[in-house]
This record gives structure tokens, C-alpha cells and sequence, in this order.
């Protein structure tokens, strides 16, 4: 049986993260202390109150899938590759042949190979039109069955999607920067098409891929739908938003094609002359109005609806199992858990953050650490043969207004009774507590009473039987409370413990003033473990203690500390935050500026290897006697270091420490740098031409070689200043290269793997990695896995993803 002072919460899961977390640039924070962003680029931003968003957009889920639906017998269905005829023959030949020079050459910015791409995109659309019945300017009727698939099939399959020139021509336009020409933008035929479900009142079929809402498009002005590019976000300077998420879809519909559907055979006339607004004809875009007066859905391939068919592909795939695999997380297949999200990348990046913080080991196989999904299954089969825990505590996120408290000291106290005698070997004791990291007031006299007797029962049952501790995703709430543990049964000062479980892969989550509540803490524990233990045979009563005395004795006696640590030392302020790197792979950290100016970072974690991006650790400096670069202000004696590359404005520089005779000490086992100089997080700067343009050994330096994985004898740093945009867009390119995984599979996992802050890569170099995954070919072969693939999602689709995903987190 389990003995339980609380009710355990029900077997599934809580409605969402949503619920109980809200995620800023800097931080993830409780609900009621959301941080309000109004940057737009790597700087830091301020705390405000207030309460959850009032509305929010659901994206519609498919819960029926095209499989489940029988089709009539009367028509002959549709495969995915339909018949060509002589002329759509040759173009396709002509297709491939194209991608096949863009992808050999060395240089991919050829204007020409561009341009034969887009008259033969132009051509095809013209001879597909030609077979149209045209209902008015620039509007086609699509009535046959053959007609949409020939059309899918090539949107999806022959369109070469890969042109660097449009990076160029498309910013600062996709800023939102009103001061954009954008007749000459509509001139480079990007030939995108958008989808418009006219009727969405059907509940079983999916829509097509790409879909879009017109309200996303278009507002209301007088009762009249009106477009309007200039949404306010720029200034009269024309200075725009370059993380301006949530307006890509309005600003790609006027460069893109339109196919209206629905699946109740009603008319389109309402939304396609709505659309003439939208779409220039003169520029060689079009509306494509689907009229087939037959269930045309059951016979289109169910791979161009958006059907969640490849949503498994993003909590199972071979980067995934490898990161697990190196944690000591069992790793298995993984279905989406829960209901209530707000979006289909909120559903997304929850269920990820539960599959990556599953059940792990630690301090010798005694306490295990999981999530709520892990918690519930313990608390519904408590007596499964593999469920082997004595005491299961959970760490509850849901400590406004007292809505979590303390077990009472009579039930620790009965648990204490009850476990001792030895009369119920099959008794299991749970009991929830509130999160101890971030509270908003100070733990009181009888909560601390509380915490050192359930810091005592831990102590206790740990020396024979096993511990489960639980928190909502697994760390975030469970942190603070790890690291009591770790100090009591380990017999480590606070920082210690914190770096021993960093050593140990274990993700933690502090809070802003978490340091200050560990150090006022870490004098009672460690009293707890010299005297208490051993003085009191049972609990610890509120009467038998002077907290006060406590505190004076170690005040005039504090505790000895063997060594400093200057991470801790540095943020030692209540106001500040000592997360640690990000671990992405074995070998392989994110970070930020002070990750990469402490040693004790730099060593705890065993860097040999930092890539710092236009900004450099605070121990370079000191060096300029002996080295310098040669953009800095020479110095008489010192070495002047040369880039190893070059492109636009930007520089690359190695430094191999051996090399030189260091006057000034480097962090313990630091071994290169490898300097990215002037590359901006200001929506110009780009990283393209370094994906596709820099030679092998350049690439090797930067792991984007995948011929040359990943050294596993060296453990690389990658930052920034703040480790959200430059550091993340390079981490990103290393997976998608070097472990063929999608852009949107990269993004999800960094982006819960970085945890502490919201990953923000600037709409420019974003848009560099999607036309980056187009040359690599991931949306065709890489992101196959299992039998299914990566839907190929549009750069405004993916956009609008990104922005729902962040306003949940916002204070907006």
C-alpha cells in the first residue's frame, strides 16, 4: 500500500506546462513572475508581474487520420508520383539535373544556376495553368483530382526550394521593415503557396499542409477585410523587429500563391476574391480555387496533410537516443502525453522535455530523479515488480497562495515510527512538498524544522532502500531540493554539490535568488549532518532546536571551504543566476560570455575547446602582452595573431595555447580558441556563406565537417554573449549536418536542452538554416526515420509555430 499525506495527484498528466510555467528570453519562471521581452537582440531583460494571456490560438490537431477513411469505388486513385507526360518529363529531368549542379558546385551562389531554377519554375506554372479553366484575374479552377496532385507533387517533391540569392533580397523586407521595395521583392518569383481551408467546420478531416488562417493575412477595417504590410512594428526609420516571428505569414503572402479548398464542396468566390487583395497577378502569382465535386481528400497521399503523422520523428531519433544513452536515461519510444496545449510546438516541446527528463540515477543508485508522467505511474502501480522505492516525494510547481504545503511533522513523524519498526516492509510513503526554488518570500522557522526532518527521513531510508524525488518536467522544480541531498549525503559544501551533479549530467534549473536561499540553507544541513542526525533518534521537534544558535555558531565559526570558486563568486547576488552550460552532446556545451570566462566552469566541465562569437572571455584580455589579434591595438612584444578565414566582414581566428609562452594563467586544460570576429546579432550578419562557402578544414575547426565527427577527446564551449541567437544558429548547423536531423527537430531539442532561456536566433540567419536544411536535402532523405518523414513545412508556417510557441511565455 502507499502511505500518502496528501492526495496523490491523478494518473495523467496536468493539462500542461502552460499550467504552471511560463518560459522568457533569460529564464523559465513561475506564472506569476513573467519577464517581459521588448529587445530584439541579445541583451538582458526585466522581471514584471502579471497573469496568464488571456486568449490564445489553438491550431487545429487531426484526430482522424486519411487511413481510417474508405474511399467510394468510382474514381481511380491518386498515387504520389501521378503520370507525366512528354513535357513535364523533360522539366523534371531538368529539375533534378539542377539540384544536382547546385549541390556539386563549389560555390553555390551562381546567378545563373538561380535563374535557369526560376524560369523553370515559371515555365511549369505556366503549362500547368494552360490546363485550368480560368476564372478571373490570375484565378484558377482546380476540378480534377490528377490536377491537385500534379501540383502537390510538384510543390513538395520537384521544386528545387534552395536559392541562396533570395536570403539577400528578402531582408530586410521579412523584418517588417516598411521601407522595403516591395515591388522588386514580388519580382524574384519565389513561386511559395500558402493554403486556405474556405470552410472549417469539418472535425475528421485534416487540412492540407501549410494552411493558413486569412485572419492571419488580413484584418477588419469598417467591416471590410483590408491587407496591410505596415503593422507598426518598425518606426518611421524603417528600424524593424529581426525576431519579427509572428508576422511572417502576412509579410511571405504577397510573394506567394494561393490554393483555396474546403471539404464541404461549398464555394470559394468569398475567400479568392478576398485574396485579390493579396496576390499580384502582375508579379506571376496566383489563386487556385479547388472545386472537385468529389471526396478528392481520400485519394490525395496522406503525406500533404497535416495529420501529425511525423510528430514521433521529434521524440524519436538516433541525436535523441544518443543523448540519452550518454545520461544513463533509458531511452524507448515515446508517444505524446497529455491534452490542453496551446499549439501544436507547445505539445511539442513539453512532451520532449518529459522524454528527455525521464528516470535517472544518482549518488550511487539511491535516489532516483524523474517527472510527473514518472511520478504517476509510481503513484498508480506502487507495487509493480519494477518500482522498488521506499519514499517517493514530489516537488509541486503550485506555490502561489499555499496551494502545496509541507507534510505536518506528525506525518513525518508517523512515517519515521512506521518505517523504523519494520512491522510494514511493504509499506510505500509519498508525500508532496512545495518547490523550494523560486520563492517569492524566505522559508520560515517551522518550514525549515520541516526540511531538515525530511532531509533526515532521506538520509535514513537512502542507507538500505531507494528514493524516487519528482517535479513537473523533472528538474526545474526538484533542483533545489537535489542539491540539499547532494550536500547531506555527500558531505559536500553547496557549490560542490552543485558542480559534482553538473559532473554527473544532471540538468538543474536555479532560479535568480535560489543562491541566496542554498547559502542561507547550507549551514542548517550541514549542521544536520554533524549533529542532528545522530542526536535525535526520531524526528527533530520545532522545541528542541535554536535555529538562532545555529546560525550565530556558524557565523563566528563558518564553514571551511577548500577551494573557490569563481562561478559562484561572481554570482553570489541574489539577482543574479548560476545555471550552468547547456549540455547538447557528450562533448559538446552552449553557453554564454561568463560560462566561458570562469574556470570553474571551463574545468568542472573539462572544455579543452572554446568557439567564442564576437565576444571574448574575460582571461583573453590579460594576454594582449604576449598575443593579440590583428584587429587590436598592437602592443610592442606581442604575437599578432592572422584570421585563418574570412568572409563579408567577419574573421576567423585559432589560437593554439601551446604555441605560445603565457604570461598570464588560461583555465586548467584549456587547450584552443577559435574566435568568430564581427559577426553580428543585428539582422545583416550572416552565416550562410560560412555554412556553404568555408573550406573543409575551416569546417572541421567549426564541427560542421561530417567527415571528421565530432571529437570525442576534445569538449567543445560554443557562445555568445547570452547564448541565444549567434551560439545557437552554429549549434543548430552542426546538428543538422553532422546528425542529418530536420531544422525543426534541431530547434525543439536545443531549445528545451538550453531550458533556462528562450533560444532567439534573428529572422535572418533562421532563415539561412532553412534554406540550409533545403541544401543538405534533410526535408527529402535526412529526417527519415522509422518509415516516416519530416512534413515539409513552410519558412512562414514554421515562423507562426515559433511565435504561438513564444507568446505562451511571454507577458504580452
Amino acid at each position: 500500500m502507499i502511505s500518502s499525506v496528501k492526495n496523490s495527484p491523478t494518473t495523467t498528466p496536468p493539462p500542461s506546462r502552460s499550467s504552471s510555467f511560463y518560459i522568457s528570453n533569460q529564464s523559465i519562471i513561475p506564472r506569476s513572475c513573467l519577464i517581459q521581452s521588448t529587445t530584439t537582440s541579445e541583451s538582458s531583460t526585466s522581471i514584471t508581474t502579471t497573469s496568464p494571456p488571456a486568449e490564445t490560438t489553438s491550431s487545429s490537431s487531426a484526430s482522424s487520420i486519411l487511413s481510417n477513411i474508405t474511399p467510394t469505388p468510382t474514381p481511380t486513385p491518386v498515387s504520389n508520383s501521378p503520370p507525366l507526360d512528354s513535357e513535364f518529363s523533360f522539366l523534371q529531368s531538368s529539375s533534378h539535373s539542377l539540384n544536382n549542379y547546385v549541390s556539386n558546385t563549389n560555390s553555390v551562389r551562381k546567378s545563373s544556376a538561380a535563374s535557369y531554377e526560376e524560369n523553370f519554375q515559371d515555365i511549369w506554372f505556366s503549362k500547368f495553368n494552360r490546363n485550368l479553366t480560368k476564372l478571373g484575374n490570375g484565378v484558377y479552377k482546380i476540378d480534377k483530382i490528377g490536377q491537385l496532385s500534379k501540383l502537390l507533387y510538384f510543390y513538395y517533391h520537384q521544386r528545387n526550394q534552395f536559392n541562396p540569392t533570395y536570403n539577400e533580397s528578402l531582408f530586410p523586407y521579412l523584418h517588417g521593415n516598411h521601407n522595403s521595395k516591395l515591388s522588386q521583392i514580388k519580382k524574384l518569383n519565389l513561386n511559395n503557396i500558402m493554403f486556405i481551408n474556405s470552410d472549417t467546420s469539418s472535425e475528421f478531416t485534416p487540412d492540407l499542409l501549410n494552411t493558413v488562417n486569412p485572419n492571419q493575412i488580413l484584418h477588419k477595417k469598417n467591416h471590410k477585410w483590408e491587407f496591410s504590410i505596415n503593422n507598426g512594428d518598425d518606426d518611421e526609420s524603417g528600424v524593424s523587429n529581426c525576431r519579427n516571428f509572428g508576422d511572417q505569414i502576412k509579410l511571405m503572402a504577397p510573394l506567394s500563391h494561393f490554393v483555396v479548398y474546403n471539404y464541404s464542396f461549398t464555394n470559394n468566390h468569398e475567400i479568392t476574391s478576398i485574396l485579390n487583395q493579396v496576390v499580384d497577378t502582375h508579379f506571376g502569382n496566383f489563386i487556385y480555387s479547388v472545386e472537385i465535386n468529389e471526396n478528392w481528400w481520400e485519394y490525395i497521399d496522406a503525406s500533404y496533410f497535416d495529420n501529425d503523422d511525423d510528430e514521433s520523428l521529434i521524440y524519436n531519433n538516433p541525436v535523441i537516443s544518443e543523448i540519452l544513452s550518454s545520461s544513463d536515461v533509458h531511452s524507448e519510444p515515446y508517444a505524446s502525453q497529455g491534452e490542453h496545449f496551446v499549439s501544436r510546438y507547445h505539445r511539442y516541446e513539453q512532451n520532449l522535455i518529459w522524454k528527455m527528463n525521464s528516470k535517472k540515477w544518482i549518488l550511487n543508485n539511491k535516489i532516483c530523479i524523474g517527472n510527473i508522467l514518472d511520478y504517476n505511474e509510481l503513484v498508480s502501480t506502487p507495487h509493480d515488480k519494477s518500482n522498488d522505492f521506499k519514499l517517493i516525494i514530489y516537488c509541486d510547481d503550485n506555490i502561489e497562495d499555499g496551494f502545496c504545503q509541507f507534510p505536518t511533522l506528525d506525518s513525518l513523524q508517523w512515517i519515521w515510527h512506521d518505517y523504523m519498526s519494520g512491522n510494514n516492509l511493504n509499506n510505500i510513503y509519498c508525500f508532496k512538498m512545495p518547490q523550494l526554488g523560486g520563492r517569492s518570500n524566505i522559508i520560515n522557522s517551522d518550514e525549515l524544522i520541516i526540511l531538515l526532518n525530511i532531509l533526515k527521513l532521506v538520509e535514513k531510508i537512502s542507507r538500505v532502500n531507494k528514493i524516487f524525488i519528482g517535479s513537473h518536467d523533472g528538474f526545474t522544480g526538484s533542483s533545489v531540493l537535489l542539491v540539499l541531498i547532494m550536500q547531506l549525503l555527500d558531505k559536500k559544501i553547496i557549490s560542490e554539490s552543485i558542480l559534482s551533479l553538473a559532473k554527473a549530467n544532471v540538468k538543474m534549473f536555479f532560479f535568480n535568488h535560489d543562491i541566496r536561499l542554498l547559502n542561507e540553507l547550507e549551514i542548517f544541513v550541514d549542521y544536520l549532518n554533524k549533529h542532528l542526525i545522530q542526536e535525535f533518534p526520531t524526528i527533530i521537534l520545532p522545541d528542541s532546536v535554536d535555529l538562532d544558535a545555529i546560525d550565530r555558531f556558524y557565523y563566528i565559526n563558518p564553514i571551511i571551504k577548500p577551494q573557490l570558486y569563481d562561478w559562484f563568486e561572481n554570482f553570489s547576488s541574489c539577482s543574479s543566476s548560476i545555471n550552468l552550460p547547456s549540455r547538447i552532446l557528450d562533448h559538446l556545451y552552449l553557453g554564454n560570455l561568463n560560462h566561458a570566462s570562469s574556470s570553474t566552469i571551463l574545468e568542472t566541465l573539462q572544455i579543452d575547446k572554446v568557439i567564442s562569437i564576437d565576444e571574448l572571455p574575460s582571461w583573453w584580455k590579460p594576454l594582449n602582452k604576449t598575443i593579440q589579434f590583428d584587429f587590436e591595438l598592437p602592443t610592442t612584444q606581442s604575437t599578432i595573431i592572422k584570421p585563418i578565414y574570412r568572409y563579408n566582414n567577419t574573421k576567423i581566428y585559432e589560437v593554439q595555447f601551446s604555441k605560445y609562452h603565457l604570461t598570464k594563467p588560461i583555465p586548467s586544460g584549456l587547450k584552443s580558441l577559435i574566435y568568430i570576429h564581427n559577426f553580428k546579432d543585428d539582422g545583416i550578419d550572416s552565416i550562410l556563406p560560412l555554412l556553404l562557402d568555408s573550406p573543409p578544414s575551416i569546417q572541421e575547426k567549426l564541427l560542421l565537417n561530417p567527415n571528421y565527427p565530432i571529437d570525442t577527446s576534445t569538449t567543445t564551449l560554443i557562445h555568445c554573449k547570452i547564448g541565444v541567437s549567434r551560439s545557437v544558429s552554429l549549434i543548430l548547423a552542426i546538428l543538422m549536418k553532422q546528425k542529418r536531423i530536420s531544422l525543426i527537430q534541431s530547434y525543439l531539442l536545443v531549445r528545451i536542452l538550453r531550458f533556462n532561456l528562450i533560444i532567439q536566433p534573428n529572422l535572418k540567419i533562421f532563415y539561412e538554416l532553412y534554406m540550409f536544411e533545403k541544401y543538405l536535402g534533410l526535408d527529402e532523405s535526412g529526417s527519415f526515420q522509422n518509415g516516416k518523414k519530416i512534413k515539409k513545412w513552410n519558412w512562414e508556417f514554421i515562423c507562426g509555430e515559433i511565435h504561438k510557441l513564444n507568446q505562451i511565455y511571454s507577458s504580452g
